[in-house]
């Protein structure tokens, strides 16, 4: 289901963030390099908006005439935790099929080639997996019971 199935796209576009019904966090390793944060996600960010585009609000023009292109209306709230609590919230949410979770482990980061990725990860088990980040998307009373207690990265 997209969020555009429960509602029209105006009234969406009207409503707050946290009047929103889905919601949107990133959890990052707080104790990595703000490179490394940032990288991580703006990587799970691109893959997000591919597997949700209906998260994404219409193209606007500012007083000038000059269109932006489109940004997410729900909001992505990015949030601090230590590399186990990461890894714990990828495990939790892999267990709710009403969340969307993208998951950059630290094997991505240091590969430097696509078939490199996969072979490690093949070749890696899950348990043993170190995550920079997670993403999720989904009805926003599930991300809440996932994450709850979290807080903003600052």
């Amino acid at each position: 289901m997209t969020i555009t199935d429960e509602a029209s796209t105006g009234e969406l576009l009207a409503l707050t963030t946290r009047q929103q019904r889905t919601k949107w966090v990133v959890v990052v390793d707080r104790d990595l390099p703000i490179g490394l944060i940032a990288n991580a996600a703006a990587c799970l960010s691109a893959t997000i908006g591919q597997q949700r585009p209906d998260l994404l609000g219409p193209a606007t023009a500012d007083g000038s005439g000059l269109e932006h292109q489109p940004l997410p209306f729900i909001g992505c709230s990015i949030l601090g935790a230590d590399a186990a609590t990461v890894h714990r919230v990828r495990t939790r949410a892999a267990s709710r099929p009403a969340l969307l979770v993208v998951d950059m482990p630290q094997v991505a980061q240091q590969a430097t080639a696509y078939a490199e990725y996969q072979a490690t990860m093949a070749a890696t088990p899950h348990e043993e997996l170190a995550y920079y980040a997670v993403g999720l998307v989904g009805p926003r009373n599930q991300i809440d019971k996932v994450v709850g207690g979290l807080q903003l990265l600052r």
